[in-house]
C-alpha cells in the first residue's frame, strides 16, 4: 500500500500543476499499481481524476496491473479503478 500512496502523491503533484494552468483534455499519470518495476502511464480526464480521488481506497492502474483479489470498481480501455483493501 505504501508504494501506491507514494504514486498517488506523485500524481497529485502533477495534477496540481495542471490545475494551475486550467487543465483541459487528458493528463498522463503514473500507474498506481503495486509493482515496483512498473513505469507505465495512463491518461485520465479531470472529471475521472476527481471522481476516483473522491474515494481514499480507489487507485488508477493499467489493465492487467490489478492485484489478485482486488475489486475492480471501474473498467475503461485506458485504465482500471481498483479498490485496495
Amino acid at each position: 500500500m505504501e508504494l501506491r500512496l507514494q504514486r498517488r502523491a506523485d500524481n497529485e503533484r502533477v495534477v496540481r500543476r495542471l490545475e494551475a494552468h486550467r487543465w483541459e483534455g487528458e493528463a498522463a499519470i503514473v500507474c498506481e499499481c503495486t509493482d515496483p518495476s512498473c513505469l507505465e502511464h495512463l491518461d485520465v480526464t479531470r472529471a475521472e481524476w476527481q471522481r476516483v480521488r473522491g474515494n481514499d481506497v480507489w487507485f488508477f492502474v493499467r489493465p492487467g496491473h490489478e492485484e489478485r483479489g482486488e475489486r475492480v470498481v471501474e473498467a475503461d480501455e485506458r485504465f482500471l479503478v481498483v479498490e485496495a483493501g
